[in-house]
């Protein structure tokens, strides 16, 4: 995978912390996910992309971090259901999803993305191509931790 395609992803999640969430995030060190890894993640969500390359994104948060990432997204305070959180976690990987593919387009990959499918519970396994790397890049902020997965397939 081209790092400019990494970066469009990295960048979208940083521009969507601030202009949606009102927070800075910042990411940590990248790694590749080994074949057989399974999620710490609480709340997760699978977006596939389709055009001159093809591949997923996956959105993965802890329960606690999602809900206040979620409650700030939507501006309320207190608890939210998991209907909520489950939904806003979604809308969250699309608006990654959709930014990271403005910039790529540019390059002319002329992508197209999925509505995002999210899953709950511990343990899971999202499998990607195994020919091709899942890049992992970790985020923190005043809100919490979440996790962003790149596999892009040329």
């Amino acid at each position: 995978m081209k790092v400019e395609y990494l970066n469009a992803f990295v960048q979208a999640a940083l521009t969507t912390c601030v202009t949606m969430l009102g927070t800075n995030a910042s990411h940590g060190q990248l790694v590749i996910k080994k074949a057989g890894t399974q999620t710490t993640a609480d709340i997760t969500a699978v977006l596939g992309l389709s055009g001159k390359v093809r591949g997923s994104i996956v959105l993965a948060f802890d329960h606690d971090s999602a809900e206040k990432y979620i409650a700030k997204f939507l501006g309320m305070n207190g608890k939210l259901s998991d209907g909520d959180i489950c939904d806003g976690v979604g809308e969250l990987c699309n608006i990654i999803g959709g930014s990271a593919k403005v910039e790529l387009n540019k390059f002319g990959l002329n992508l197209t993305i999925s509505i995002p499918n999210v899953v709950t519970g511990k343990g899971m396994q999202v499998v990607t191509n195994q020919s091709y790397p899942t890049l992992v890049v970790p985020f923190q902020s005043e809100l919490g931790l979440f996790t962003l997965e790149v596999c892009l397939m040329d």
